[in-house]
């Protein structure tokens, strides 16, 4: 008998909670967004565009952004949202991970340069300004992170010729508070 019990209310959890799943279907969602970052170095701003699914609160797609901050890149990466709060308060918060490449034309020092683009990510929360049909205004505040690898080989001077290229590695982390205005649809 208590076994009996026991399965009927494992039946009717299991029942219970079938009944909460989100019944809404998935539907394409671009996210398009303008900004300025907040660091040590000055940036003249940052592009980023992420297509993906929007499934009830939650949000999935890829991105590439162009990030000029210190030294040019193209981050490419995974962006995760999630709507907060009540529907008249449409608060998200956000993540975003992933690579970065660097764009020719970034070294002006005369020294040969092999970069390695390194882990980027992005998060932070939001708000959306709900406009006519699925098109919003996003206002959106985060903490944004790169890594970047730099191989360096610098030519050395020696009087008898024939002398190796000083070789060395440096690792760059930067750091900075993002504020972003965008549009999606």
């Amino acid at each position: 008998m208590k076994k009996q019990l026991l399965l009927l209310l494992l039946a009717g959890a299991a029942l219970g909670a079938g009944a909460q799943v989100n019944r809404a279907r998935p539907r394409f969602r671009s996210i398009n967004s303008v900004g300025l970052t907040a660091g040590a170095y000055d940036t003249p701003g940052q592009l980023q565009t992420t297509n993906g699914l929007q499934w009830g609160a939650w949000y999935a797609g890829i991105g590439i952004a162009y990030d000029p901050y210190r030294i040019k890149t193209v981050p490419y990466f995974l962006d995760l949202r999630r709507r907060v709060g009540p529907a008249t308060l449409p608060f998200f918060l956000f993540a975003d991970a992933g690579r970065q490449l660097v764009v020719a034309g970034t070294n002006k020092d005369g020294l040969k340069h092999r970069w390695n683009g390194g882990l980027y990510y992005d998060a932070g929360v939001g708000y959306s300004v709900l406009l006519k049909g699925s098109n919003a205004l996003d206002l959106a505040l985060g903490y944004s992170r790169k890594y970047l690898r730099d191989e360096v080989s610098e030519p050395t001077f020696c009087p008898g010729g024939n002398c190796p290229d000083l070789n060395y590695r440096l690792d760059h982390r930067f750091t900075r508070v993002t504020i972003r205005v965008g549009w999606s649809f």
